[in-house]
């Protein structure tokens, strides 16, 4: 533990532009201000001295609404340390004492203890990874250090959990007018997680099956016109996106399920037979069930099975695997 001492600051004398122990993001404190207000600053922040003005180790969001609202003094632990990295470990327990850090926070955590500290991966496994819950598991950096490379415009979707960590991760390693294109349709549609993953490849596939960029895909066709439609609502936007992006990547298995469909509808069949086809049409094999109550239901749903060899119908649906 440091020896600190507990002192009234001057708020001017606080060195807000120095963030080497910054690890917050987004740095927006607007949540605290009323608080502050009311009651003044509850928790001292955690500074170190330097020369006639204090370097903040940590309460950087305390201290930009001190700032704000013209708070001329703050509580203040003065610590006595020269070991960086001892003082680095502090903040990020201080901030673990009240709350979990989010993605893009362990995101600036593993970049900082690798090129500002030069602490190995290593070291970053046995050191960092046990403190934010991930043991030592090398998934952490795999996962989280790309996200340094994220266009901001994803950073407040990742950090509040309404965009997948893998996926953003994976964003994070495209250049930067395909994650703003991306972010464009993402932010619009807001696909749940498991469809984001499926958008994505589905994306990155069309783009080198038709060597184009990805923006310059989402910027023609029907893709584009799926987005633009103003008619729609979010849900069916979001489908028709979707199918029309299925279409693009799968063009010979949806024209089939298309044709399947249509013979299907031609056909009018009650709601209690359904034809189902084998996934992705891989085998030449179709499932008839039909439902009934009574001999008589029984007997009726006969008769629909033998209108329908009357009129072609297995035929045409033979005719799909031809």
């Amino acid at each position: 533990m440091f020896k600190r001492e507990f002192r009234l600051l001057e708020q001017q004398k606080l060195e807000l532009g120095d963030q080497q122990f910054w690890v917050n993001n987004p740095l927006s404190p607007a949540h605290l201000e009323p608080s502050i207000r009311r009651l003044g600053l509850l928790h001292p922040l955690v500074v170190r001295s330097r020369g006639t003005n204090f370097q903040i180790v940590c309460g950087f969001q305390r201290a930009k609404v001190a700032q704000h609202i013209s708070l001329e003094h703050l509580p203040c632990f003065v610590v006595e340390a020269s070991d960086d990295w001892q003082l680095f470990l502090y903040s990020l327990e201080d901030n673990l004492t009240i709350r979990s850090y989010n993605p893009i926070e362990i995101s600036t955590i593993l970049h900082k203890c690798g090129a500002q500290f030069n602490r190995s991966d290593q070291q970053i496994l046995q050191e960092i990874a046990p403190r934010l819950g991930f043991g030592q598991n090398p998934r952490i950096l795999e996962l989280y250090s790309p996200l340094q490379q994220l266009d901001p415009r994803w950073h407040q979707g990742v950090a509040d959990g309404s965009f997948s960590v893998e996926v953003a991760s994976q964003i994070a390693g495209l250049d930067q007018s395909a994650q703003q294109a991306l972010f464009a349709v993402y932010d619009q549609l807001r696909p749940g997680k498991n469809l984001q993953h499926e958008l994505l490849q589905f994306l990155q596939d069309c783009a080198r099956i038709g060597k184009k960029t990805i923006a310059g895909l989402l910027a023609e066709g029907e893709l584009a016109d799926s987005l633009q439609d103003d008619e729609l609502t979010n849900a069916q936007r979001l489908d028709r996106f979707r199918q029309s992006l299925r279409r693009k990547r799968y063009p010979r298995y949806s024209q089939k399920v298309e044709d399947f469909n249509t013979i299907l509808k031609q056909t009018k069949l009650p709601p209690t037979i359904q034809i189902r086809e084998t996934p992705f049409f891989e085998r030449d094999l179709y499932t008839l069930q039909f439902q009934f109550r009574n001999q008589g239901e029984f007997d009726d749903a006969l008769a629909v099975l033998g209108n329908l060899r009357d009129n072609r119908l297995i035929k045409r649906l033979e005719e799909l695997h031809g």
